[in-house]
């Protein structure tokens, strides 16, 4: 086992939200990481390793946030995410995740003046913007 197969292990196990949980999975890990690479370089038994895993991560997402943070960055980062990201996707699942009749009843209970044939005509709006963005 090398050192990335080593850290996505530790990652995996990371994950468990109970620490109790998280040391019985290293316990039956133990076996696996004897064999690998990092242990056979440095000799340290698994819960130091995983301590040394958990000091090391989190000055590491502190300093990639600190990256994010810094404008430039941020405002390229952002715009790779976006260059990215396919809008018709976004809106037509926006739009099928819409209930109309949910939608109805509120709109009646903010504006208790409009008709039903008003919302229902709304609502008919809303599809026929729904099909143009299926095509």
């Amino acid at each position: 086992m090398n050192n990335n197969q080593l850290l996505n292990e530790f990652r995996i196990i990371s994950g468990t939200s109970n620490p109790f949980d998280c040391a019985i999975q290293l316990k039956e890990f133990n076996k696996q990481y004897k064999k690998s690479d990092f242990y056979k370089a440095t000799k340290l038994n698994i819960f130091k390793a995983y301590e040394l895993y958990n000091k090391m991560i989190t000055p590491n997402l502190i300093s990639r946030i600190n990256e994010l943070l810094d404008s430039d960055n941020l405002s390229e980062y952002l715009n790779n995410l976006l260059y990215s990201l396919d809008i018709s996707a976004v809106i037509n699942r926006f739009f099928y995740s819409i209930n109309y009749d949910q939608l109805r009843e509120t709109l009646q209970t903010f504006i208790p003046s409009i008709t039903t044939e008003e919302l229902q005509g709304m609502g008919e709006q809303l599809q026929i913007i729904v099909e143009k963005f299926k095509k």
